[in-house]
């Protein structure tokens, strides 16, 4: 199989496949219709050649994708007449009932379905096959017809990757392609209403302008339609603001849709927007961990109010490093966290955002360029009055067999002290009496279980925790 040969003859392939003068040819199609390389070439047109097998599967997923049934009818005869395209049976043996999916060497209907034109010629030309499938089936040559050369096997491309290579022969008439990057809003709410406001990114290779956007409900119901004003250039986004939404539950489901015509299939988006969970108290815990790419791939996270405000800034993730902070927010409120990743593929290592009781609001670390998160804050935390936040430490971590809590007492009170493991289960509970001063309270972890695990300090109003990893 080819996939099989490239994997040895790759370094061959730039030099004796690709940038080859091109053999000219002269073949008739399955409708009897005559076909030149070279008049096609002499017209200016670029010409994609497809030499496959009706028993090939590779072939037939390739044939399958559509890419250059969308090429034909939008730049072929009957769209903008720029370029052209040709399927070449490679296969002498191969009959009309292969060709239509009934023979018996053959994985399915290659006619049906195919507008541009089939080539199943009578014999097989040796010269022919050295230059235009060297290393098997398929082999998708692109032909530019200025220089008549080879430049490229487009069998392994999307759609826009064999476009790319196209306009490193001609220029096409109207490439246009636009998908939705995210959405320049939170995905969460505390009152149950969204801004709609999606980011639309131009993707292809012209301008485009004063084109519609829509959004629907889970019903297909249409919530708005606004239109972008102005010009998009290639590699730039654009916002469109479709006002707000009110959902009722828990979560609603929103589709995007931009209303143009393109070759792309990313014209649709759906994104999942959900009412917020409610915080213990205004006591968050942050916790990353950074696996070996956040230098190269810049990592970082933050808070902010509902008014885009940001209230705790993250500084930016450095490799292997750990952040664990319990972070106070300044009042009541609806609030998003959000942490970036620049290269778009999250990280490789854990992540939890918790509130002071253990809720888990954040743990997805394959959230690719962008996580978020929303919750709200109905009350403040008391137990600030009665502990020096900042003194409050646990060591060691990873602990073996006893391990150490040590905070600065402000008030002389009761306070609860609980450990719980990741599934939230008590597995050791203290209550006593403290002094004003520096305490120190060891706890006894031989007979844990390896794992991670939450030391929460309570005194009936507010909880702080922290964590620690038991070996």
């Amino acid at each position: 199989m080819k996939k099989f040969l490239l994997v040895f003859l790759s370094v061959f392939t730039l030099n004796s496949a690709f940038a080859q003068p091109a053999m000219d040819f002269t073949a008739t199609d399955i409708n009897g219709k005559e076909h030149n390389l070279f008049e096609y070439l002499d017209a200016g047109k670029t010409v994609i050649l497809d030499v496959s097998a009706t028993w090939c599967g590779p072939c037939w997923v390739f044939h399958q994708n559509h890419y250059l049934e969308d090429l034909y009818n939008t730049y072929g005869p009957g769209g903008s007449d720029e370029i052209v395209v040709l399927f070449y049976e490679g296969d002498a043996n191969t009959n009309s009932d292969d060709l239509n999916g009934i023979g018996n060497s053959t994985i399915g209907d290659w006619v049906t379905g195919t507008s541009y034109p089939i080539i199943n010629p009578p014999t097989i030309d040796t010269a022919f096959m050295n230059l235009y499938a060297p290393f098997g089936f398929p082999t998708v040559s692109v032909i530019c017809p200025d220089s008549k050369e080879i430049i490229a096997d487009v069998y392994d491309q999307n759609l826009r990757g064999i476009i790319e290579q196209i306009l490193n022969c001609q220029q096409l008439d109207d490439v246009t392609d636009l998908s939705f990057s995210g959405v320049s809003s939170s995905l969460g709410t505390c009152d149950g209403t969204v801004d709609l406001f999606p980011g639309i990114y131009n993707s292809g290779f012209d301008d485009v302008s004063d084109f519609e956007v829509s959004a629907k409900d889970a019903n297909g119901v249409v919530i708005n339609t606004a239109t972008f004003v102005g010009t998009l250039a290639p590699n730039e986004i654009g916002t469109v603001d479709l006002g707000a939404y009110t959902f009722a539950g828990d979560v609603a489901e929103i589709t995007y849709e931009i209303n143009i015509n393109d070759l792309f299939e990313n014209n649709q988006a759906t994104f999942e927007y959900s009412q917020g969970a409610l915080a213990a108290n205004n006591i968050i815990n942050v916790y990353i961990e950074g696996d070996n790419w956040v230098a190269d791939d810049p990592t970082y996270w933050y808070i902010e109010d509902d008014n885009g405000n940001i209230v705790v800034q993250g500084d930016s993730m450095v490799a292997s490093a750990i952040v664990d902070q319990q972070v106070s927010l300044p009042s009541v409120g609806c609030y998003h966290f959000f942490i970036i990743d620049e290269f778009g593929d999250g990280l490789e290592t854990p992540i939890s955002i918790t509130d002071a009781d253990g809720n888990v609001f954040f743990n997805n670390s394959n959230f690719g360029f962008l996580g978020q998160s929303t919750f709200e804050v109905s009350s403040m935390s008391d137990l600030q009055e009665t502990l020096d936040f900042a003194s409050v430490k646990v060591f060691p971590s990873p602990v073996q067999d006893e391990l150490n809590l040590q905070m600065n007492i402000l008030d002389a009170g009761r306070i609860n002290i609980q450990i719980t493991d990741a599934t939230g289960k008590v597995v050791e509970n203290i209550d006593q009496n403290f002094t004003a001063g520096t305490s120190t309270v060891k706890v006894n972890t031989s007979n844990l279980s390896n794992g991670l695990y939450f030391i929460s300090m309570k005194n009936g109003e507010g909880v702080i925790s922290r964590r620690f990893v038991k070996q």
